[in-house]
């Protein structure tokens, strides 16, 4: 899903075609390689419960020399095209060059298209939607967050998230070190919150430890703020009243 939705579609295609090509034997015993590598990658991590974005690094290269063939073999079927509807030979350099470089430019307009949140980038594919919102966003959001809270909070205020230590770093950073600093998941850091401390509901720190209660939270409260990575929401910042408390806690 992540290589169907993170590469450019001249990428993808480009994969695409190289795949069906490992199985030709013209390619040679050299397709093996890239054949073992996908295989072994794929069963090495289809049975890991925790999946990150990151671990598909490893994979890349194996990835891009697949789409490589595939842009190959079209230019080469490209440069045969050419020079036999033009009857000049002196064709084929230029028609052989063009397709990798409009690959590259693809990938190259990806790139711009996507700064300066380059983690966020999705092909149309993925029709607008954050599909790996832990490695997306990942902590972004969290200087900006503490730094609204340390605006608006009040002294010795607590704060519950699911990155208690980066929460803490930044309300220092924001010179509120009276921020105490809890962890959301945590049922005895839970008891401590009172009316007036904060919340942060962020995207990609969604558990099952946490999913109950800031699903009851979000339909007791509205958000006091939101903070933005690029155009998108990265995280809901919930400011506590007696209602919103007993509903995080889940007390009628």
């Amino acid at each position: 899903m992540l290589l169907l939705t993170k590469l450019p579609l001249l990428s993808l295609a480009s994969f695409v075609v190289g795949v069906l090509l490992l199985f030709r034997k013209k390619l040679g015993d050299g397709r093996y390689f890239l054949l073992i590598w996908l295989v072994l990658w794929g069963l090495s991590f289809m049975f890991v419960g925790g999946k990150f974005a990151r671990y598909i690094t490893s994979l890349l290269p194996a990835v891009f020399m697949t789409a490589a063939i595939g842009i190959q073999f079209v230019a080469r079927a490209l440069e045969k095209f050419c020079a036999q509807l033009m009857h000049r030979d002196s064709i084929k350099l230029y028609a052989r060059a063009a397709v990798p470089s409009i690959v590259i430019m693809g990938s190259l307009w990806a790139a711009v298209h996507a700064a300066p949140h380059y983690r966020l980038y999705a092909n149309t594919i993925a029709g607008g939607r954050i599909m790996f919102p832990q490695d997306e966003f990942y902590d972004a959001y969290m200087q900006q967050t503490m730094a609204e809270i340390a605006k608006r909070a009040a002294p010795g205020a607590r704060v519950a998230s699911e990155i208690q230590n980066v929460a803490e770093y930044y309300a220092n950073r924001s010179n509120r070190p009276d921020l105490v600093c809890l962890e959301l998941s945590d049922p005895a850091d839970l008891k401590q919150l009172q009316p007036g401390d904060l919340v942060i509901d962020a995207r990609g720190r969604t558990y099952f430890s946490n999913q109950a209660m800031l699903s009851r939270l979000r339909q007791a409260a509205r958000p006091a703020f939101t903070v933005r990575t690029g155009a998108i929401t990265a995280a809901d910042i919930y400011l506590l009243d007696a209602n919103s408390l007993a509903a995080l806690r889940d007390r009628k």
